[in-house]
């Protein structure tokens, strides 16, 4: 499955069932691919645990394969965001901090 990552990016993403960790927050650094063996490693920074434990860590690598979903604040808010006070700069903004 392609997720459609963007660089620079802060994303919730949810792990495959058989990966046992919890969700987590993370922007996306990049997706370093082996063109040999077709295999994905996802590059991450400022990673954030969603009950809010922060991970040590400049960068976090991971693979590709593990993430089942991937989802910004406009994708989580969707239609509700019309019903949101603040510009989509401010949530995007805001979203950005860890």
């Amino acid at each position: 499955m392609e997720l459609n990552l963007r660089p620079g990016f802060r994303y919730l993403f949810h792990t495959k069932e058989n990966i046992e960790k919890e969700d987590f927050r993370a922007t996306v650094i990049d997706v370093l691919c082996n063109e040999n063996t077709n295999y994905k490693t996802l590059r991450l920074e400022k990673f954030i645990y969603e009950n809010g434990v922060k991970l040590n860590s400049l960068m976090v690598t991971m693979p590709y394969d593990w993430i089942e979903t991937a989802k910004t604040i406009e994708d989580i808010l969707g239609k509700n965001l019309k019903d949101v006070i603040l510009p989509s700069e401010i949530l995007l903004e805001i979203d950005s901090m860890y």
